[in-house]
């Protein structure tokens, strides 16, 4: 995250002053892992278990950026939401190793129709894109090259086909978490 002006404890001054466009104003660099750590720790305590069996904190996160790219679109704020987009969608290849299956098997068919809609299979993150996925990553424990601008929908397509999930997977996902909330 950055904030103008103002050196913050344990946060170093980000070398890119101009960007802010005002002569003077200086951006400075925040370390924010372990307020984005705490954020989701408390998103997950608080979301009802049942309903969100077979979701993980990096999937949560994924389909919030995605929601923040669609609403950034609609608000004829297209370059912020196609960063968000990408942000999102690098961050499922990334982390998809991570994901329950069921989420493995979704994020796959997220991939499929982003083809079908015409999408090309590679994109690139921008600049300040890479920033935030580093930081999210991190606090993830997800592996990452900063310095990595170009994902392809491949890497996740490329690998062994995941079975969709069944009614049968649904109910045991839903048994274990009633059992979860009367532990």
């Amino acid at each position: 995250m950055f904030v103008e002006g103002e050196n913050r404890p344990g946060g170093e001054q980000f070398a890119e002053a101009s960007e802010t466009g005002q002569p003077g104003k200086e951006l400075i660099y925040v370390p924010y892992e372990e307020a984005l750590r705490a954020l989701l720790d408390e998103k997950m305590r608080n979301i009802n278990r049942p309903a969100w069996v077979g979701h993980s904190e990096l999937w949560y996160l994924h389909i919030k950026l995605r929601d923040k790219g669609s609403e950034l679109y609609l608000n004829e704020r297209r370059e912020e939401g196609e960063m968000f987009f990408a942000l999102a969608t690098a961050l499922g290849i990334l982390g998809y190793a991570e994901l329950p299956e069921r989420r493995q098997y979704d994020f796959r068919h997220y991939l499929r129709e982003e083809l079908e809609l015409g999408h090309p299979d590679t994109f690139t993150v921008s600049n300040p894109g890479r920033k935030l996925l580093h930081v999210v990553t991190s606090v993830f424990g997800v592996e990452y090259n900063p310095l990595q601008e170009e994902f392809s929908f491949a890497t996740v397509l490329n690998q062994p086909e995941i079975e969709p999930p069944t009614e049968d997977d649904y109910y045991n996902q839903t048994e274990k978490a009633i059992q979860w909330e009367n532990a």
